[in-house]
């Protein structure tokens, strides 16, 4: 079963979600929703069946009423400003109702065919498992136990709460309406299915942020998988191998995605996209419009801006990414990485070696005491602007329920 939950922002702070849902009962509007308080925001839950175009017609209607209450209110009393994390700064209620579909149960289904891509259907996949709307895709070759440990890990990023609804919806809506996948997939691309790199060319309207590749034939290649997690068992404070879960990286470099186009002037990666409404294509890397609260810690991070990755950085830097094939909108994504993992504990040495394998590129600290301590602006980036990044180490073990 699915459920429809509407995010709204202003209502909670002028004049009630109740507002909304009175003018649409008023117009016809049957679907009672469930309202409830997320912290600074308000979701209306409705159960499916869901006529979304009937809703968009009155939500549109109601939203122009709405937001005249909320003009006559703010000419008597000013309202507070404590959700620093809105990419609007006026006060018009449709900038912050957003839209999308999420799980109500932890399940997650085995389809052999993508529902809407018809494009994906014919790569050679044979497995597409449904994550708040999002699709993890796998082929033959591809061992259920790994597919399923991806979709549980990209569910945990998703909801890190494990509430069972989506931590950001304006992130899980980009990520959903731009077609994000997330392929466990042979690094050869197997015996029926194309390699990534085919799957990105023929699916045009898909997006692949990252990978988790599995071994060849020969048994070579393959990402590395910690079931049960990194902090668990296998960590060395268990008695554990510590070994790291590659899924950690390659994940969340695809949800970094929803971040950036969720909210680009804290996470824009400095490189020019279509969708990001710039018309000038000549921008230079991070700077300009093409900057961002992220890309103004990574330099600082780095010792300074550089656009192409430089053959040695400042001794002042404690970002050092070498890998020249790597740009700088790159460089901003692998930098984010290492400021959330560091931030959520999953460096700390307690569990991994990983964080010392990493001294050649990342110095920003292991533990997040550390983080707050060397890199001032990637930590207020992720800790003090009131977005809900998320706070556990995912252990491909979702149990979120609503």
């Amino acid at each position: 079963m699915k459920k429809v939950v509407i995010l709204l922002t202003i209502f909670l702070i002028s004049c009630g979600s109740e507002t909304l849902v009175d003018c649409l009962v008023s117009k016809g509007w049957e679907n009672i929703p469930t309202i409830e308080l997320r912290g600074d925001r308000v979701h209306l839950i409705f159960d499916e069946p869901f006529d979304g175009e009937r809703y968009d017609v009155l939500q549109e209607e109601c939203l122009d009423i709405v937001s005249q209450s909320v003009e006559v209110v703010e000419e008597t009393e000013e309202a507070p400003s404590n959700i620093e994390a809105d990419t609007t700064t006026t006060t018009t209620v449709a900038d912050t109702t957003t839209t999308t579909v999420v799980l109500d149960k932890p399940a997650f289904e085995i389809l052999d065919k993508h529902p809407k891509v018809e494009c994906l259907n014919t790569v050679g996949a044979t497995m597409f498992i449904d994550v708040f709307g999002m699709y993890v895709i796998a082929a033959k070759e591809s061992p259920l136990e790994k597919v399923l440990h991806t979709a549980n890990v990209l569910a945990q990023y998703l909801d890190n709460d494990e509430d069972g609804f989506a931590d950001d919806p304006n992130v899980l809506w980009q990520l959903v309406e731009n077609n994000y996948i997330m392929p466990v997939w042979p690094i050869d691309g197997g015996a029926d299915g194309l390699t990534v790199s085919e799957i990105r060319q023929k699916c045009s309207n898909v997006n692949i942020g990252a990978y988790m590749f599995i071994e060849d034939i020969n048994g070579n290649g393959g990402d590395s998988y910690v079931f049960g997690g990194i902090a668990n068992d296998n960590s060395f404070m268990n008695g554990g191998d510590g070994e790291w879960d590659a899924n950690l990286e390659e994940i969340f470099h695809t949800v970094t995605w929803g971040w950036y186009r969720a909210y680009p002037e804290y996470f824009a990666n400095g490189d020019w996209w279509p969708w990001t409404g710039i018309e000038n294509k000549d921008l230079i890397g991070g700077k300009g419009e093409l900057s961002s609260k992220l890309t103004t810690a990574m330099d600082a991070a780095r010792g300074g801006w550089f656009e192409d990755t430089p053959d040695q950085y400042p001794d002042n830097a404690w970002y050092t990414y070498v890998d020249k094939s790597c740009g700088y909108g790159c460089q901003s994504m692998e930098y984010l990485y290492h400021l959330l993992m560091t931030n959520i504990g999953a460096y700390d040495p307690i569990h991994t070696p990983h964080c010392e394998d990493l001294k050649r590129e990342w110095r920003g600290g292991c533990t997040k005491e550390e983080l707050e301590q060397k890199d001032i602006l990637g930590f207020e980036l992720i800790n003090n602007y009131g977005f809900n990044l998320p706070t556990n180490i995912p252990d491909g073990n979702y149990k979120g329920t609503p």
